[in-house]
């Protein structure tokens, strides 16, 4: 349970906003092993406006969804030890083996780990890699071709309407979604916000039939 995992605040995302990147995917296994290299981010970053706070709510639901997000990666990143801290002190379940290396990102990881993640009585997966800036997202932020790409990403149990899901998003990030295009069997939705030393990108990943699933995933790259 998180239930003393309480972070109260998270701040909103800052212009200005750079060309979104498009991540290409063709399934839930690998819109997850994408999260570190083209998949993308959180707004959570200092000196931005419009602070928002969302308590943990007192049941599931897409708010809470989002909430276990906000705590895992919107907060945290681009530092993991945070999440390693949480894992151990509230018993997260490693995720180890062949299904570790089906959250790795194409590129080579300096980092890769993953957790089951139990909150009012639903399982949630979460996943951090480590890897260099591919070339891809080089191109497109060549300020920061030398760089680090540290992804986070949290996989959604098969429970909520992905609209409720994205209009919580819309609560945490205090703006609507900058980009929205189609993806494979996903339609995403993308906030883009950056700072002199990090791009943020954040994304939502919807099944495009409109069924409970997706994930939420943040990517941060640093000089």
């Amino acid at each position: 349970m998180l239930k003393f995992l309480t972070r109260q605040t998270v701040t909103g995302l800052a212009a200005p906003r750079p060309p979104v990147i498009r991540p290409t995917i063709t399934g839930l296994s690998l819109a997850f092993a994408t999260v570190a290299s083209l998949l993308t981010a959180t707004l959570a970053f200092s000196g931005a406006a419009n602070a928002q706070q969302i308590d943990r709510p007192n049941a599931a639901g897409p708010l809470h969804s989002v909430w276990v997000y906000k705590l895992l990666c919107y907060d945290p990143m681009p530092d993991e030890t945070k999440v390693e801290a949480m894992a151990t002190q509230f018993g997260f379940r490693p995720i180890t083996g062949a299904a570790l290396k089906g959250f790795a990102p194409p590129a080579p990881t300096t980092y890769l780990k993953a957790w089951e993640v139990d909150d009012h009585q639903r399982t949630f997966k979460t996943a951090i890699s480590k890897s260099k800036i591919d070339e891809g997202t080089a191109a497109t932020f060549p300020n920061f071709a030398n760089g680090t790409s540290i992804g986070c990403t949290v996989v959604l149990p098969a429970k909520d309407d992905p609209k409720a899901v994205l209009a919580s998003m819309t609560q945490l990030t205090q703006r609507k979604p900058d980009e929205t295009y189609p993806a494979g069997p996903f339609t995403v939705s993308s906030w883009t916000g950056t700072t002199d030393t990090n791009v943020f990108l954040v994304y939502h990943y919807a099944p495009s039939n409109g069924k409970p699933g997706g994930l939420l995933s943040l990517v941060t790259l640093s000089k």
